[in-house]
């Protein structure tokens, strides 16, 4: 459960606390830009536009094959 804020302020679990998210990439390339809205963290990318949270870590684990 989400009880806790990491350094980045995305909402995480008290094991997951002193962690952060190294850069992601889009499937274009260009970098994520993390964000925080009304209803939670999101990414930006600068050709692609906004990218939701679970997309994005998606997106971490097929580049990074």
């Amino acid at each position: 459960l989400a009880m806790n804020k990491n350094k980045q302020g995305l909402d995480v679990c008290a094991e997951h606390k002193e962690r952060v998210m190294n850069n992601i990439k889009c499937t274009c390339g260009s970098l994520l830009d993390m964000r925080d809205g009304k209803f939670g963290t999101y990414f930006s990318c600068i050709n692609c536009g906004n990218i939701s949270l679970r997309k994005a870590l998606e997106m971490k684990e097929i580049m990074s094959e």
